[in-house]
């Protein structure tokens, strides 16, 4: 996509001086690093930043330490999660406000960041559209935000229930995503590979970590997702609506 012709618009929101940013102390957290590389040159001048790392024990350290008005993450971090973080901090500091930016936006994670008193949740891909800003509008005014992508997939899941012939908390619409919960982050990268027909070499590659360590997140998956093998696994991932269904069938070695 080209977007030059939304230099200027992106510029002149770069200079806007929101108030909630102005009047807060902020941290921020990703394990996207150009994400977060991004963000932080973006409150330059604008806010007062206390921290920013990648993991949640890091987060989570500068919450106690800097004791931030104001916490921006993503729902993937490279160690722990943007939800649990959300949690945490609010239990630490019952007045902070907290938005996250969704990376992966699955209906269970929605539902846990509000569950969780997250103020505002957003599509990361969004973050560039103004979407970020009008969360902060909303969150300073007291409100939550919800942004459309994240409305979409709550609105979608729902459908996916109706259409499953099960309400929205029954034991049928319920039962196939109870393993799937128990998944670390990590595991579901590994399980989001396998649904893409990714070589345990591939999947290596792309988190950066050992052949063994992929080996030993397979084989929690199965075990997790009580499933004999990684077909299984894979049609349990597009069945709960993890992953979307491909045109193609996945193929994969071991």
């Amino acid at each position: 996509m080209d977007f030059t012709s939304q230099i200027p618009l992106l510029q002149e929101r770069r200079h806007q001086g929101h108030g909630l940013l102005r009047r807060s102390r902020t941290l921020i957290g990703s394990r996207d690093r150009v994400l977060l590389v991004s963000l932080v040159g973006w409150m330059e001048g604008v806010s007062p930043l206390v921290g920013a790392a990648t993991t949640e024990t890091e987060l989570l350290l500068h919450v106690r330490q800097h004791h931030p008005d104001l916490l921006i993450c993503t729902d993937g971090l490279e160690q722990g999660s943007g939800v649990s973080l959300l949690r945490q901090a609010r239990h630490e500091r019952p007045a902070i406000k907290t938005l996250l930016l969704v990376q992966r936006p699955l209906v269970r994670t929605i539902l846990d960041a509000i569950d969780s008193g997250c103020d505002g949740i957003c599509a990361a891909e969004l973050t560039g559209n103004g979407s970020v800003l009008a969360a902060l509008n909303a969150m300073e005014s007291d409100s939550q935000f919800i942004d459309r992508v994240a409305a979409g997939v709550l609105s979608h899941g729902r459908l996916r229930r109706s259409a499953s012939g099960g309400p929205p908390g029954s034991a049928t619409d319920q039962a196939p995503a109870t393993g799937l919960a128990a998944l670390s982050l990590r595991e579901e990268d590994v399980l989001h590979g396998l649904c893409k027909g990714m070589t345990n070499q591939d999947i290596a590659d792309a988190l950066t970590v050992s052949i063994d360590t992929v080996k030993s997140h397979v084989s929690s998956v199965l075990r997790k997702l009580d499933v004999k093998d990684r077909t299984q696994a894979v049609v349990m991932a597009f069945q709960t609506g993890l992953v979307d269904l491909p045109s193609r069938p996945p193929t994969w070695t071991s």
